[in-house]
This record gives C-alpha cells, structure tokens and sequence, in this order.
C-alpha cells in the first residue's frame, strides 16, 4: 500500500474512473435490473458513470486510489440530486442517446425512489456516498478501506453524519465496519431488488 494514495479524479483519469466503476458494479443487482442485457452493461454503465463523476468533480469529492484501482464519489446533500441542467451539463444527452427507454425508466423510478428516501432519513445536512467500486482484480486489497477512511476524517473534521445505500448484501457488513448501521431494508417498488439504507453519525 506503500505505493498507493487517494487523490482527486481529474479530466485525465475520467473514463479510467468510469471503467473501474463499470467492471466494480457489473454483477450489482441494480445494475443487473438497469441494463439486462449484459453485453450492454459495461458500455452503457460506463456512459453512465461518465455523467455521475463529472457531477461529482463539479459539486462534490470524486476520490480515486492512484495509480487508478478503486473509485468513492461523494455528494454534499444539497447537491445529491441532479436536474435536468446538471445531466445535460454532464453528458446526459449521451445517456439518452444510447439507453434504451425502458432502461431510462427503471432508473429514473428507481432513482427516484432512493432520493425520496435518503430525505426522509436524513433530512438535515450531510455527505451522501453515491457509489464506491474496486476494481474487480484489485478487491481485497484494503483500497476501499483506504478511500472510506479519507472521507471519514473529513466527516470528523466537519462533525457531520454521512448517508449511503447499497442493493448488495455483501456490502453492509462492510459499510458497518466504518461506523453505518442500516435504518432501513426494503424491496424498490415494481422491483426484485433489495435496499439498504445506511447511516454514519
């Protein structure tokens, strides 16, 4: 780990950051039920990807392990949700050029449904993680220990609580060794996918 340090993602180390994060969320439930068709998940997720690191590096922290093994975006809750100016500012128009309408659909109702939840069990001022991904050779490793642990220093240092959500089983036990605990578990609606709502004091 010597070698290694979290540093800022940058126009340079955009679509890098966007393969990491496609490859890391290939086999995500969420994913699974966004884009079925897995020959289309990893070109269309990193298109998407794209938009959401953009939005970051604008509005929040875009942390990334250098050289690049593991991606954490991070979103102050006033900029947690993005309009239709920031997509199109960011590469939405991309996003609808190449996603299918159903695919749109599951992920605006799905989308929707999460934002409406993390204002109902956090309304007051926070850090959102939107997504945190490893690269699939490199999991294991302590790189998504060492990007949690960079943002939960600031978190300390602002003396703020932090909010997450995850579809993934495997990962709640992980986000409860940095101090989350679920408030919520719940089936998105029309759905078969589960959700974690976490929570950091």
């Amino acid at each position: 780990m010597d070698d290694v340090r979290v540093g800022l993602i940058t126009g340079n180390t955009l679509h890098e950051a966007s393969d990491v994060l496609a490859h890391a969320f290939r086999q995500d439930p969420l994913w699974i039920y966004f884009i079925p068709e897995e020959e289309d998940r990893l070109r269309l997720s990193r298109i998407s990807f794209r938009m959401l690191i953009r939005y970051t590096m604008r509005c929040g922290c875009a942390h990334c392990v250098e050289p690049m093994k593991g991606v954490a975006l991070w979103l102050p809750s006033d900029k947690s949700g993005m309009s239709l100016l920031d997509e199109i500012r960011c590469g939405g128009l991309s996003v609808l050029i190449n996603f299918g309408s159903a695919s749109l659909r599951r992920m605006t109702s799905a989308d929707s449904f999460m934002f409406k939840l993390r204002k109902e069990h956090l309304p007051r001022r926070h850090w959102y993680l939107s997504l945190l991904g490893v690269a699939p050779g490199e999991q294991g490793r302590g790189y998504a220990s060492l990007l949690m642990r960079h943002m939960i220093e600031k978190l300390e240092e602002e003396r703020l609580p932090a909010y997450l959500d995850t579809q993934n089983a495997r990962n709640v036990s992980i986000y409860e060794s940095f101090g989350f605990r679920v408030i919520d578990q719940r089936v998105i609606p029309a759905t078969s996918v589960t959700h974690w709502s976490m929570i950091r004091e």
